[in-house]
């Protein structure tokens, strides 16, 4: 490699005397900042192998390696979850973490166990309260609530809708003998209370959700009816007067089941952590504008997986502001009204 030429390309592309460059490189060396110098290195000299095949496969099996690696740290049967041992055990698996807990997962070849790692191994609902009542809608297979179990002596929530998952959140509850901290509710937060048609995702478990994207709707054909409630009318019903956190993963309805809610029964939920999905005619800055108004403090999180996180967290008891119109409370958005 060249790095006269390299460096000195810019300047001198009419030079046609290798010894004229190599004269003058501490002058032009000069011109160049550092960050210039970095950028013509990674450009030029290593072009080639960038588009090669070689960097692909190197990539591929780099990526592999990461793999091995998480597993390896995580869980004590690692070697029945890499290629090509996972193909000698059947789908339906026990993972074991080396912390002592158990895990069930319907199939290990699905996200099930990539949402499992990933909720693990990422931060990304911040910092958990170590008393109080933990809300955890939308619970998958409960690995949420596993980890707010791990790590606090909270006790918490798991809200399922679907009754497959719902069965493996209970199987899991039962596995780490955590029944006296974990409450398992087969039902979902909406907009209303009632029973409504829930779409279910034919590939992804985690996916499922009232209002299915277009992008989606080949996969989200089948579905059937569960048991929504509105989120004051679950904690009435469960006689919660606060929750410490709440976790809100739920495909979409998040903004249903926030602007339905009364205010007043946001003065009892400190802090709140959602996962914001695209749902037409809402868009991510709607959940924002509402958890201000309504006396949070909230932060776009940084996410592992590039989801959308919101945190909202309230360092206030301030009413949360609304206006009375015709007689009833309604709060003060656009699209409220």
């Amino acid at each position: 490699m060249n790095i006269y030429r390299t460096v000195n390309d810019e300047t001198h592309r009419g030079a046609s005397s290798k010894g004229g460059l190599r004269r003058d490189w501490r002058r032009n060396f000069r011109i160049f900042s550092a960050e210039k110098i970095r950028t013509l290195w990674k450009n030029a000299p290593r072009k080639e192998f960038r588009n090669s095949r070689y960097r692909k496969i190197f990539r591929r099996e780099w990526k592999r390696a990461r793999h091995v690696f998480r597993r390896l740290r995580l869980f004590k049967n690692w070697y029945t979850l890499v290629f090509p041992f996972n193909r000698l055990y059947p789908k339906e698996r026990i993972v074991r973490f080396r912390n002592g807990l158990q895990m069930f997962v319907s199939d290990v070849y699905s996200n099930d166990l990539a949402m499992v790692i990933e909720d693990w191994v990422a931060n990304d609902y911040g910092e958990l309260p170590n008393q109080g009542v933990i809300l955890d809608v939308g619970a998958h297979i409960g690995v949420f609530s596993l980890l707010a179990a791990l790590k606090t002596r909270a006790h918490i929530f798991a809200l399922e809708p679907v009754p497959e998952n719902f069965a493996i959140v209970q199987k899991n509850i039962v596995l780490n003998n955590l029944a006296h901290r974990i409450t398992a509710c087969e039902i979902a937060l909406g907009g209303n209370t009632g029973t409504e048609k829930i779409f279910l995702n034919s590939i992804n478990s985690a996916g499922h959700g009232f209002a299915p994207p277009k992008a989606l709707a080949s996969v989200m054909m089948k579905s059937i009816n569960v048991q929504v409630k509105k989120l004051e009318d679950f904690l009435n019903e469960q006689h919660i007067r606060e929750v410490a956190f709440m976790k809100c993963d739920i495909e979409g309805s998040e903004y249903a089941m926030l602007f339905n809610t009364f205010p007043e029964c946001f003065l009892k939920i400190k802090r709140i952590v959602v996962e914001l999905h695209t749902n037409p005619p809402y868009v991510y800055e709607d959940a924002k504008i509402f958890l201000d108004r309504m006396g949070y403090t909230t932060e776009w999180a940084p996410c592992a997986s590039g989801r959308k996180m919101l945190r909202a967290s309230r360092v206030t008891t301030a009413y949360p502001h609304f206006q009375a119109q015709n007689g009833r409370e309604e709060r003060d958005l656009k699209y409220l009204t």
